[in-house]
């Protein structure tokens, strides 16, 4: 594991090498993503597949118009971030219908 790196705000942490990892394959960083959090409709899940040898989350949010899927770890004092991705079609419409759930 590389050099961990906490966000200006203090509430994110990650790996720096994954970080560089996940720009290069997804064009973005996870410093750009850390307001996803802030979306009011922020949808998280227990990750059951990747929960192996430590608990593991997914969540789906919006930022800047783009649907963001953000997998961390959260038994820290700060949340680190595992990856993040642009959502796929299914996640989409998962998000959204939680959205119209929501909102009647």
């Amino acid at each position: 594991m590389g050099k961990t790196v906490i966000s200006e705000n203090r509430r994110f942490e990650w790996d720096e090498e994954k970080n560089e990892i996940n720009c290069k394959k997804h064009g973005f960083g996870f410093e750009e993503i850390t307001d996803v959090f802030d979306d009011p409709y922020f949808l998280v899940r227990y990750d059951k597949n990747h929960s192996v040898d430590e608990e593991r989350w997914n969540g789906i949010g919006c930022i800047n118009g783009m649907l963001v899927l953000v997998t961390t770890f959260t038994e820290r004092e700060r949340i680190r971030i595992i990856s993040a991705q642009r959502a796929d079609n299914d996640l989409k419409e998962v998000y959204y219908d939680y959205i119209k759930k929501i909102n009647g």
